[in-house]
């Protein structure tokens, strides 16, 4: 089995048809679909079957959905339901592709593993403007699954997917450009992109964005800007941000007055909820630290507004 490589990767039940839109229905689909609603599959199968077999590929991507799952009066079939997705995905449909590449990827659903075929079929997708299948094929390429390992390969596909909102994409592009992976090393391009993740309002981005002003990489050095960034990534719920909010607080320094108690709180809030690694470790190593700075009493006061803590997401900047 590969490793996991993307989170697109992972959802591996056929829920695809309902979601489809713009695609021309036969004629069948829209009792077919009536009757999957009801919770008749049976009926719903009998409907779709002709439109399927004339080339309707909502027809095809329900009625494989019926059969992978089965329901009332269809017991569950994957051969036949992975036949269907064959079908809608050699026709052109980019959920029938992407679904099947997830198939080979995996080795599901009675499809052999094969990690090159995947990439085929993600390619086919992505090109049809899947975003799910943009950031799959680019993390294959990232890593080296189903190919040789291309970074610049990857970043197109990263670029698409971002230029269609999609904020993991955008992030995965600025840590190219601030590492020089598959692009030329270039922070301030990498802060362009910890920018737009922020105002669109992605906490990660905005941890990212707050490392850099701390460092003056990309942009100029601002203590006060990195620690307003990180509290916005901290208040809504970034482990990472917490964490390093918590050192800074901790050891006090250029711009940054020394809180203990602060710190405390955020530490407190890593340690009771994040899961075990690195950040977890991190602030694992400072809370005896801070805490043989405080007073019982002030240890229950951090302790018990951890408790309270409540994430706040960022909210997208205004257009």
């Amino acid at each position: 089995m590969h490793p996991a490589i993307y989170r697109p990767l992972i959802a591996a039940t056929l829920a695809i048809g309902l979601s489809m839109v713009g695609l021309p229905a036969g004629a069948g689909y829209p009792e077919g679909l009536a009757a999957y609603r009801k919770g008749d599959a049976a009926k719903a199968v009998k409907e779709l079957l002709p439109p399927a077999k004339a080339g309707d590929p909502s027809a095809q991507i329900l009625l494989a959905q019926i059969l992978m799952n089965g329901g009332k009066g269809v017991a569950k079939n994957q051969a036949d339901g992975m036949a269907w997705v064959r079908r809608a995905a050699e026709g052109g449909n980019r959920d029938g592709q992407y679904f099947l590449a997830q198939a080979l990827y995996h080795g599901r659903h009675g499809e052999r593993q094969d990690a090159a075929a995947a990439a085929t079929w993600f390619e086919k997708a992505a090109t049809a403007g899947d975003r799910r299948a943009m950031l799959a094929l680019a993390q294959m390429r990232l890593q080296g699954i189903g190919g040789p390992k291309d970074p610049a390969g990857a970043v197109p596909w990263l670029e698409k997917a971002a230029a269609l909102g999609d904020q993991s994409a955008r992030q995965q592009l600025g840590v190219m450009a601030l590492r020089g992976d598959g692009m030329a090393k270039d922070p301030a391009l990498a802060a362009r992109h910890f920018e737009i993740g922020v105002r669109a309002g992605d906490d990660s981005a905005a941890f990212m964005l707050a490392q850099l002003h701390g460092r003056g990489l990309g942009v100029p050095r601002d203590i006060a800007e990195s620690m307003r960034l990180l509290r916005l990534a901290a208040n809504a719920g970034n482990y990472g941000a917490m964490a390093m909010l918590a050192t800074t607080l901790a050891n006090g320094g250029e711009g940054v007055e020394r809180d203990s108690a602060e710190a405390y709180k955020w530490v407190a809030i890593v340690l009771n909820r994040a899961p075990r690694g690195d950040v977890y470790f991190s602030a694992s190593a400072i809370e005896p630290v801070v805490r043989q700075r405080l007073s019982s009493r002030q240890i229950e006061a951090a302790q018990a507004e951890a408790t309270r803590f409540v994430a706040r997401p960022l909210a997208p900047a205004a257009q």
